[in-house]
């Protein structure tokens, strides 16, 4: 999602494409998440068997806000729009 939008802005477009825009997620630093990873593998059976485990950092944004967002960070203005190609399907049952 990240690159696409930066992608887009970096080539001119000040009309992003994607998909949904309304989904919010939560981004982590790649080295965070690796993180997360090690730590999960490395603990004592005790501590992490069979338990969920959120690596998240608690902070969601929508895919309309992050477009807005990496917009202000690149400097233009930025919009997101929906494309009905990008959006995902849910799988055939």
């Amino acid at each position: 999602m990240i690159p696409t939008v930066i992608s887009q802005a970096a080539a001119g477009a000040t009309t992003v494409q994607v998909g949904s825009l309304t989904p919010v997620r939560d981004f982590n630093f790649v080295a965070d998440t690796a993180n997360a990873f090690l730590h999960a593998g490395t603990a004592p059976a005790h501590q992490s068997w069979a338990r969920s485990l959120n690596a998240g950092s608690g902070r969601g944004i929508s895919v309309a806000d992050l477009v807005s967002l990496i917009g202000e960070v690149m400097g233009v203005r930025l919009e997101a729009a929906l494309d009905p190609q990008r959006l995902r399907h849910p799988a055939p049952r």
